[in-house]
């Protein structure tokens, strides 16, 4: 079973008993960017970033030690020890560097990600604009298909046509059915990306809109 099928199948049985609601690219936009876990994870890094990029400034602690004992002669010493790294003001303006240029990265890899997520949320809403308006097209097709080959059929009864005519007709006819067919599978892989991007739990689908006039823009 090839991966594509799999993805139908699965969708269509998790899609059984539930409604679709569509929902507008903006709002799949903000559900997405709030549900991912690429982007949750993100958004942690730069926390932890932003939290620990001033540390550069914490010194070495201080080191304390104590001897008790016989040690340089026959008598009992005692001894104490305190020792502590201190580091060049290079060393501190070095760490500093580092730890910012950490810290926007992290920002940096998460603006990628966010627009990557909102690129392809885009992309699959304008697929499933597309396919409801091919749909439409061919159901058109369909119709006039199917009316084509009632009249070839009664043409035929009345001996005005031959079986080469009815049989084109329902040729047309049937291509338009397969590709009605295979455009709904296409939708319904289409649907099912779209809703694990957004990932909230619920079936989402688009609204009916001109898929010609979306704006590809992205902040």
């Amino acid at each position: 079973m090839n991966k594509k099928l799999l993805i139908i199948l699965t969708f269509s049985v998790f899609k059984i008993g539930f409604s679709q609601t569509p929902i507008s690219l903006e709002t799949a936009y903000e559900k997405a960017l709030n549900n991912n876990l690429n982007v949750k994870s993100g958004q942690l890094r730069i926390n932890y970033q932003d939290k620990i990029k001033n540390s550069y400034a914490v010194m070495d602690p201080l080191n304390i030690s104590g001897e008790i004992g016989q040690m340089n002669s026959a008598y009992v010493d005692n001894g104490i020890s305190v020792n502590q790294t201190l580091r060049l003001p290079s060393f501190y303006k070095s760490q500093k560097q580092v730890l910012l240029e950490e810290w926007k990265n992290a920002a940096l890899t998460l603006d990628v990600q966010k627009w990557q997520l909102k690129r392809e949320i885009a992309l699959i809403y304008n697929s499933l604009n597309y396919y409801d308006e091919k749909q439409k097209l061919l159901k058109q097709a369909q119709d006039i298909y199917s009316e084509y080959y009632k009249k070839s059929e009664l043409r035929l009864k009345a001996g005005e046509s031959n079986i080469l005519e009815k049989t084109t007709a329902e040729n047309y006819r049937s291509q338009a059915e397969i590709q009605t067919q295979s455009l709904l599978r296409d939708r319904d892989v289409a649907l099912y990306q779209f809703n694990y991007l957004i990932n909230d739990g619920e079936i989402y689908t688009n609204q009916k809109e001109d898929f010609y006039n979306m704006n590809f823009i992205f902040d």
